[in-house]
């Protein structure tokens, strides 16, 4: 997933004119595929899964951690490579917040990749 924003807490859910956020993510890699079907112009690479924590707020003047949002989530990763060349990621992810304005969130991500 995207980093930047609070998973497990609807859109514009924190306001101020500071922004204080930590996304943490371990990624396991789960499956080296490494493979393709016959000669169709799409190959797996690899498959991970991971596990992450996000906290943070906003805040206007000063900073109260015992105020910190926090949410805890999942996703997998399948790495895939399209035409022969072009990389790709598709993430599939869940978080939840688990403090107050917390709420379930999925998501379906299709990137590119390096």
């Amino acid at each position: 997933g995207s980093t930047g924003y609070l998973r497990g807490y609807p859109v514009r859910s924190v306001v101020g004119q500071q922004y204080h956020l930590a996304n943490l993510e371990v990624r396991q890699q789960l499956f080296d595929i490494e493979r393709g079907v016959s000669t169709l112009p799409f190959y797996l690479r690899r498959m991970h899964a991971a596990a992450l924590v996000d906290a943070g707020n906003a805040f206007n003047g000063e900073i109260d951690p015992s105020e910190f949002k926090v949410g805890v989530g999942g996703a997998l990763r399948l790495d895939f490579t399209l035409g022969y060349g072009l990389p790709g990621a598709l993430d599939v992810g869940y978080a939840r917040g688990l403090t107050s304005g917390g709420s379930h969130e999925t998501w379906l991500l299709l990137t590119g990749t390096l």
